[in-house]
């Protein structure tokens, strides 16, 4: 089922669509339980999720992607041949590599990276910045994100929740219906609906089943997934 097909189905069930874009409303539900159903087990694809960054020549920094909040220690950062670059902490990594606010230049793919936010913009963007800064275009591989994913396509991960239309959860296609289950369970508990405990127990029974496919008694090693692109 598509992004568009669960709310749909949800709002269908007893919902208003006044309040299926609305801060709060129907969309809000789906998204809040599909990031519930990320953090409910340690599924097989959390071991291979992987985010692929490009830094220009000349830069030190790339932004991270919204709502980053994950221990930046927990985080690998690899270079183009797959070597690990050290973290340092904001204060080492400055005095190291950018004494009087001058960043020192490598030919290579930097040695070392760190998490600031972004000193400009005033946004508080957070930023990852690798040391020495390259002069040529670089890119990295980042493996630790907590972050739901999604699926774009059939077989295309990204970070985040589902927004489009044509967004997919990461699970299984045969195991969507319980989706639609805990957004109305949601709704209805929010609206006071006595009903919702069934919806509830339906998803709650859905996530089990989930797990009880995907991560049986007994499986033994991660089952490769594939790679969650930026």
């Amino acid at each position: 089922m598509t992004y568009a097909q669960i709310y749909q189905a949800v709002q269908n069930t007893r919902f208003n669509a006044a309040i299926l874009s609305t801060a709060g409303g129907i969309k809000d539900w789906i998204r809040a339980r599909e990031a519930e159903v990320w953090q409910y087990a340690d599924w097989p694809i959390k071991d291979s999720s992987l985010i692929a960054i490009s830094i220009v020549a000349g830069a030190a920094v790339v932004n991270l992607p919204p709502g980053v909040t994950i221990t930046p220690q927990l985080i690998q950062v690899f270079d183009e041949n797959g070597i690990e670059l050290d973290f340092m902490d904001p204060a080492e990594f400055f005095e190291e590599y950018q004494p009087r606010q001058v960043p020192s230049v490598s030919p290579g793919p930097g040695e070392a990276w760190t998490i600031t936010t972004d000193p400009l913009s005033g946004s508080g963007a957070m930023q990852l910045r690798v040391g020495p800064t390259p002069s040529a275009a670089r890119n990295y591989t980042v493996r630790g994100w907590t972050l739901p994913i999604k699926r774009t396509a059939a077989a295309t991960w990204s970070l985040g929740t589902m927004s489009a239309d044509t967004d997919l959860p990461w699970w299984p296609d045969d195991f969507h219906d319980f989706l639609v289950d805990g957004a109305v369970a949601r709704g209805k508990r929010l609206q006071s609906d006595p009903s919702w405990p069934n919806d509830e127990q339906a998803f709650q029974a859905g996530m089990a089943r989930l797990e009880d496919t995907l991560i049986p008694t007994g499986r033994v090693g991660a089952e490769q997934w594939g790679t969650v692109w930026r």
